[in-house]
């Protein structure tokens, strides 16, 4: 195949995706994605700021779970989760202050290739006690992308200096270990959750824009490495990423787009969500 050699500074910004939109209802959903806001934080490194995630893993047949933060290597890389290292984070709009100590104690894996990265919580040392569910259906991938094809998603993320925000769209197409999806995003938003509209549950991790849409990391990916490859913190997918994204992007721009516009959100609606999203709130922290 031949190659569109694309810059990787075209896929590292974060474009506005104008693709949101039709009336959606479902009750309580605006007290659920309201109280999901404390397990999104801000993530802070020298000037830059991302978004991070807090969520349970499921370590064996889904009974046990490992509390884990989640972002991309790009934002936390290998020298920011090393011993001895704190990672800055703020959840509820920087209203609450967190500081992540990284000790030898604490599991933590990063991948540059597949650009993400998982640190355990320890909720109690740490102060976290909110974490979103990832979806149990990950582990077998064909069952998984039959139930979402043309589904409607959500993230919830920091875009740039500004308050948390939610943005919603249709997830497009699986190619390869990827995602793309609709949900509109700015710089900042990076790292941020892929949930789905119909189980409130993770499926991928944000990574950037690229082309007309977004790019997210399939989470069964992440989490399957970090499981193999947690004794190697070192431990790199031997492959190219830069060329693997252009062959991705090349076979995205091939498949034909059949999205079915009934599983859009409306503007209104996701307007009305985020006016109400940044208030003041009495309700109870959404545990898991």
């Amino acid at each position: 195949m031949q190659l569109k050699k694309m810059n990787m500074n075209e896929i590292d910004k974060e474009e506005y995706i104008e693709d949101s939109i039709s009336e959606f209802e479902i009750e309580g959903v605006e007290q659920i994605l309201f109280q999901m806001k404390y397990c999104i934080c801000r993530i802070y490194k020298d000037k830059k700021r991302g978004t991070g995630f807090f969520c349970k893993i499921p370590l064996k047949n889904n009974t046990n779970f490992l509390p884990v933060l989640i972002t991309n290597n790009h934002i936390l890389n290998e020298n920011d989760i090393d011993i001895g290292r704190t990672i800055k984070i703020t959840i509820n709009n920087d209203k609450v202050i967190r500081e992540i100590y990284i000790d030898s104690s604490r599991k933590k894996f990063t991948n540059i290739n597949l650009d993400f990265t998982i640190i355990e919580i320890k909720p109690n040392t740490d102060n976290i006690k909110s974490f979103l569910n990832i979806d149990e259906n990950i582990n077998n991938e064909n069952l998984f992308k039959i139930k979402y094809k043309n589904k409607s998603l959500y993230t919830l993320h920091y875009p740039e200096i500004k308050n948390i925000k939610i943005s919603f769209g249709l997830l497009d197409k699986f190619i390869d270990k990827y995602i793309f999806h609709k949900c509109t995003t700015h710089k900042g938003s990076s790292g941020s959750p892929i949930l789905s509209l119909d189980t409130f549950k993770v499926i991928g991790i944000h990574y950037g824009a690229i082309g007309n849409g977004n790019l997210a990391l399939f989470i069964k990916y992440a989490i399957d490495a970090f499981k193999n490859g947690i004794k190697n913190i070192n431990e790199i997918i031997p492959i190219d990423f830069e060329e693997k994204i252009n062959i991705i992007y090349e076979d995205y721009k091939e498949v034909k787009n059949d999205l079915n516009e009934d599983f859009i959100i409306s503007n209104e609606y996701n307007e009305k969500i985020n006016k109400n999203y940044n208030k003041e709130d009495k309700i109870e922290l959404f545990t898991n």
